[in-house]
């Protein structure tokens, strides 16, 4: 009887991590094809090119806000129909006042009932989209870069020749610096944004689907967010607000030419943070958006099957430890199949580290994905605690930006 109910118990556990690991796979598998050729731009002759706001969401951002705004000073000033603007929310420091030095344009805000990166953009998009009192002219695009980002050669004009192709939103390269600390966590790191950031959202457009957002290096027209709203409060705004351009028939493009660059967290504490939160947030918005999402993709809007499918899909670390478990089970159909999921994560990785163009330091770091599975279930109780749906938005620390030599736009 015993015997009976574990070999139930395996087959369900098994069959929960099937709809993820087939999705991974196609995904894999799709960014693996050969490169489609760039939409051509269809920037009409006579007409006046798209006004851009660069947007940065900034909370206690004083350490490293000066760097980013000096890498990002001579892409602006190249481009003379580009600007910057500094959302300040609920600033304790020095962010407003470092920002205005600068010369950009600041938003400052103040609201302790509503924290966190959506709202901030939320308040900056109302505001930039509203009938300015000088009578400047409102932005006709919106790219939202993270404050402690810097942005490599090119992003604005493979930006700019991206919305002249046409396109509701667009998602650039979103990966770790060119020069990241040393040590296996920050190089597992880098690994884990090669898949995520990479592999995934090549592999949907790749597929002709809507590549989805990953929180910095997102544009979004001013149509798109007169039609949908920056309303996306959870701790995952950006997995939120995807969804919602989904159900609202829109699709976020992929620029495969403009990279944006961030620093991972500095240290253990501050990595534990970021995953619980990424992962809980995830859990609860799989609560609260898996029905909608299903019974529309259901009804006939089949796009939606990739949203359903990526929220089914799990954290890799949970994916390998409940795959690696059922690979010891005593059912030799359940062994089976949960070997075939670790043989899919593995073509994943992979591909990540092919596509990454991964160095001789990330392979090495795969030897300490034991140590770093079970640093992940260490964290599970942060993860559920951000999994609730009263969960509070939690800033990432950092750590100060200094920018060796500053890209220039080419």
């Amino acid at each position: 009887m015993l015997a009976d109910l574990t070999a139930l118990a395996g087959a369900a556990l098994l069959l929960a991590l099937v709809p993820g690991t087939l999705y991974l796979l196609l995904l894999t598998l799709a960014a693996l094809l050969p490169a489609r050729a760039p939409r051509k731009a269809r920037q009409l002759a006579g007409t006046t090119p798209p006004h851009i706001a660069i947007v940065i969401p900034a909370h206690d951002e004083g350490a490293v806000i000066s760097a980013t705004l000096d890498a990002l000073r001579q892409a602006v000033a190249n481009d003379p129909l580009a600007h910057v603007v500094v959302v300040a929310d609920n600033c304790t420091d020095d962010t407003a006042a470092l920002a205005r030095a600068h010369g950009v344009t600041v938003l400052e805000r103040h609201d302790d009932a509503l924290r966190g990166k959506g709202h901030a953009l939320h308040h900056a998009f109302s505001a930039l989209t509203g009938k300015p009192a000088d009578g400047a002219r409102v932005p006709d695009w919106f790219v939202v870069i993270d404050a402690d980002s810097r942005l490599d050669p090119g992003f604005l004009p493979a930006m700019r020749h991206a919305i002249d192709a046409g396109a509701d939103a667009l998602q650039c390269r979103y990966l770790g610096t060119d020069t990241p600390k040393p040590g296996a966590r920050a190089a597992l790191a880098q690994v884990a944004w090669f898949g995520w950031n990479l592999v995934r959202p090549l592999g949907r457009s790749r597929l002709g689907l809507s590549a989805g957002i990953l929180g910095n290096g997102f544009a979004l027209s001013l149509a798109t967010l007169a039609r949908v709203p920056y309303q996306a409060g959870s701790i995952v705004e950006d997995a939120e607000y995807h969804v919602r351009l989904l159900h609202a028939g829109l699709r976020v493009r992929w620029v495969e030419q403009a990279t944006v660059r961030a620093e991972a967290p500095p240290d253990r504490c501050a990595a534990a943070s970021q995953r619980a939160r990424w992962t809980g947030g995830r859990l609860a918005l799989l609560r609260t958006e898996l029905g909608p999402t299903l019974r529309a993709a259901v009804l006939g809007r089949w796009r939606l099957a990739d949203a359903a499918a990526d929220l089914l899909l799990p954290p890799l670390t949970l994916l390998v430890a409940a795959a690696a478990v059922l690979a010891c089970w005593h059912t030799p159909a359940v062994a089976l199949g949960a070997r075939m999921v670790l043989a899919v994560v593995a073509m994943h990785v992979l591909a990540a580290l092919w596509l990454g163009r991964a160095g001789r330091h990330h392979w090495l770091a795969l030897l300490t994905l034991p140590a770093h599975l079970l640093w992940s279930f260490a964290t599970l109780p942060l993860t559920l605690r951000a999994a609730r749906s009263n969960a509070a938005w939690t800033r990432t620390a950092r750590q100060p930006v200094h920018h060796p030599e500053i890209h220039h736009e080419q």
